[in-house]
């Protein structure tokens, strides 16, 4: 079954199919879920030094 999902999901990257985050997890498309993801760390630290009256 492992190698049906993943021609599966490779053909339909192909043609452009549009899965959601939860979509491709459920497909077990982990590579393309990944690229969903990001980080936003740098964000949030300069978002709580600004409400914490310091910098980072």
């Amino acid at each position: 079954m492992g190698f049906f999902n993943v021609i599966k999901n490779e053909v339909k990257a192909a043609v452009g199919y549009q899965q959601n985050f939860t979509a491709l997890l459920e497909a077990k498309d982990i590579s393309r879920a990944l690229n969903y993801m990001q980080d936003r760390s740098g964000f949030a630290e300069k978002s709580l030094a600004g409400v914490q009256g310091r910098k980072p």
